[in-house]
């Protein structure tokens, strides 16, 4: 029972660094997926009308902003730090609204207005 309760803390602390190093590895995994599913977001919206052009040259704008910050981090250490993985996911959110908001906002752009009818002689 003594050697059983002598090993229970070192497996307990083996499991918790074996988790700590799995989550650190997988979270660059996770921001480069959600970035290329922030992409493919923006490219549906040009490609639905969802999204004007200007639209989505401010919104690539934004992740070109949030790829140059997460280039800084990583050459500063080599990898993520907690704050420094808080902040990139933060700014994803707010990206990621930005995307939403804007795929909502009911402005058409002209491929949009074609194909429903409604775009008017301009002259």
């Amino acid at each position: 029972m003594k050697s059983i309760l002598m090993k229970l803390p070192a497996a307990f602390v083996l499991c918790a660094s074996l988790f700590a190093v799995g989550t650190s590895a997988a979270a660059p995994q996770n921001i480069d997926r959600r970035e290329q599913r922030q992409q493919r977001r923006i490219r549906q919206g040009v490609r639905s009308g969802e999204l004007t052009r200007r639209e989505a040259r401010g919104l690539e704008r934004r992740e070109t902003r949030v790829n140059r910050a997460e280039w800084r981090a990583r050459r500063s250490g080599g990898t993520l730090t907690g704050r420094e993985r808080g902040r990139l996911n933060r700014e994803l959110n707010r990206s990621s609204r930005a995307v939403y908001r804007q795929k909502h906002d009911r402005q058409e752009n002209e491929r949009r207005e074609n194909r429903r009818g409604r775009r008017h002689d301009r002259r």
